[in-house]
């Protein structure tokens, strides 16, 4: 996966925090187009290449680091910090007299967008399951796009209710939020400030991802798919300018995927490119210790404030 790629999977997700909180983290596709690197001069870092880092959880062919492990939490975290906040807008909705529905896919994406299994889109990997069901898509943006679609009717004053009238009326969405308190600002602050050392990560791993991507392009023309000479190119029908249409994938769309995912673990790819990113990153969070502590302290307050609620407390 280019670092253009990259950097704007962890942009919206960053973005979809800073602006809207947990609940409003949208799937982002990791093989839509892209604003170009930055053209950062950051020192490296030095780094020890004999440090074995952890595997992911959702993916034995991922390797992770302690920045890694912040911006893909483990899911039954994600669920249960959600599922607080969403049992409490549904509250407030229905005592001002309206039954909650998701007109803004706040139920979806995040819980794909930021947890462990999230972790495969940033390297536009699709297991031969969702490639299947979702092409080169993540499964996310394949069903945000579906839902935006459907463009359901809303009662009046449904939406004002629901995300408040103006930035001093937060509405629903802001009282689901209220369980924690000032926890949550501190924590969408912590979380950029990990999202921008992840991106001086990629720049430092960005030579050897380029060297794995060739061999991951051979690979794709041994099995008669020479169009694709870059994983930045799956996103597009062809390997051209024109990307997938939405909707249900193509037998064709379905082949790239699949096959594309295929070549990124029997070449490597996927294994060394994340091996070399995660002992970057761990040395970047031992350079940033406070970050990395302040940020797991602040997670667990908001899991512990979620499972009070939860328990009605």
């Amino acid at each position: 996966m280019s670092s253009r790629i990259l950097r704007r999977s962890l942009s919206l997700c960053l973005a979809g925090v800073l602006a809207c909180g947990l609940s409003a983290c949208g799937g982002s596709d990791s093989g839509k187009r892209s604003a170009k690197p930055s053209e950062s001069k950051t020192p490296n870092i030095a780094f020890d290449s004999s440090w074995e880092p952890p595997r992911s959880a959702a993916n034995p062919h991922i390797y992770v680091s302690e920045l890694d492990q912040i911006m893909y939490p483990p899911q039954a975290e994600t669920d249960t910090i959600r599922g607080a906040v969403k049992a409490r807008v549904i509250q407030c909705m229905s005592e001002k007299g309206y039954t909650y529905t998701d007109p803004l896919n706040y139920d979806e994406g995040f819980a794909d967008d930021m947890d462990e299994a999230a972790i495969e889109g940033v390297y536009s990997y699709n297991s031969p399951e969702n490639a299947a069901l979702y092409g080169v898509s993540t499964p996310s943006f394949a069903l945000s796009i579906k839902k935006s679609k459907a463009d359901p009717s809303l009662p009046e004053g449904y939406l004002d209710t629901l995300v408040g009238k103006d930035e001093k009326d937060l509405g629903c969405m802001g009282k689901g939020f209220e369980i924690f308190g000032n926890t949550d600002e501190r924590k969408r602050q912590l979380t950029q400030s990990v999202a921008e050392i992840r991106l001086k990560v990629l720049d430092q791993a960005e030579p050897l991802r380029l060297k794995l991507e060739k061999k991951w392009a051979a690979c794709m023309a041994d099995a008669g798919l020479s169009q694709y000479t870059t994983i930045e190119k799956i996103a597009t029908k062809d390997g051209g300018e024109e990307l997938w249409p939405d909707g249900d994938p193509s037998a064709e769309q379905v082949k790239v995927a699949k096959t594309s995912g295929e070549c990124m673990i029997s070449t490597g790819y996927l294994e060394e490119y994340s091996k070399h990113q995660a002992q970057i990153g761990h040395a970047y969070a031992q350079k940033n210790p406070g970050v990395i502590t302040e940020w797991k302290k602040v997670h667990q307050a908001e899991i512990e404030a979620a499972t009070a609620s939860l328990k009605g407390k």
